[in-house]
């Protein structure tokens, strides 16, 4: 079954854009949208994020709702409780509705998502390394946040950027496409705290050359129907793709 078929759908794929942050990943979808996808809303969980500077110059629809706020209005201080955080989620929901999106971009978006939003609508999020490298378990090795670090500290030569279709859990969903890689400078002998300003360095750079197109090719091959699912396998143009797209290849 396709994830998006765009024989049923009357016009371009219509994309929500989640962000937390600056969005520079935001303004490059934005800035790269096709005749088979539009941007139709933003949507942040940080009143202080760049989203509605984004909406303005753009003219989209923009929604804010600060997740602090809503946890703290709800009594609740730990952000990671899910059952508000699928409240908080729920909302989001019903605006999409109105707003007709048929897939969400997780662009820079620093909040889990849950159920009504991963359940209902096809997610891609970008993740910082490459998610087909494996640990001893044959789990993957470089999920979470300092997934640049732990790849500068184990000594990679190199990194690249892994575009996911996601599920309810963190850094584990199919892997869609995967960018060209960017190369990890030689770090022997420095010590932990220039280790942290390179692998900054090289996070600065992966986003450029490995988010900013990785993204696009994805929303693309979205967009257009060429990606398809069937028991937990995601086949791409037609071919099983465990490893999913690579762009160097």
């Amino acid at each position: 079954e396709r994830l998006y078929d765009p024989a049923k759908a009357n016009g371009p794929m219509r994309l929500a854009i989640f962000l937390s942050g600056g969005g520079s990943t935001a303004l490059h979808i934005l800035k790269n949208q096709t005749k088979h996808f539009k941007v139709a809303c933003i949507f942040t969980d940080n009143n202080t994020s760049k989203a509605s500077s984004l909406a303005r110059e753009f003219s989209i629809p923009l929604k804010v709702n600060d997740i602090k706020e809503f946890y703290r209005k709800k009594g609740v201080q730990n952000l990671r409780d899910m059952k508000v955080r699928e409240e908080f989620d729920g909302e989001t929901q019903k605006w999409l509705i109105h707003n007709e999106v048929d897939a969400v971009a997780l662009a820079g978006y620093m909040s889990l998502v849950t159920e009504p939003i991963c359940n209902e609508y096809i997610t891609l999020n970008s993740h910082p390394a490459d998610l087909t490298v494996k640990d001893k378990n044959g789990k993957r090795k470089y999920t979470g946040a300092h997934a640049v670090l732990d790849s500068v500290n184990d000594g990679l030569k190199e990194i690249r950027t892994t575009i996911i279709w996601v599920n309810l859990s963190c850094d584990e969903g199919p892997i869609l496409v995967r960018s060209k890689p960017v190369k990890i400078p030689n770090t022997d002998g420095m010590d932990a705290e220039r280790k942290k300003e390179i692998a900054n360095t090289v996070q600065e750079q992966l986003k450029k050359t490995g988010d900013y197109p990785a993204y696009i090719a994805a929303l693309e091959l979205l967009s257009q129907g060429r990606i398809e699912a069937e028991d937990n396998s995601v086949y791409i143009n037609g071919v099983r793709s465990p490893n999913g797209i690579d762009l160097a290849a």
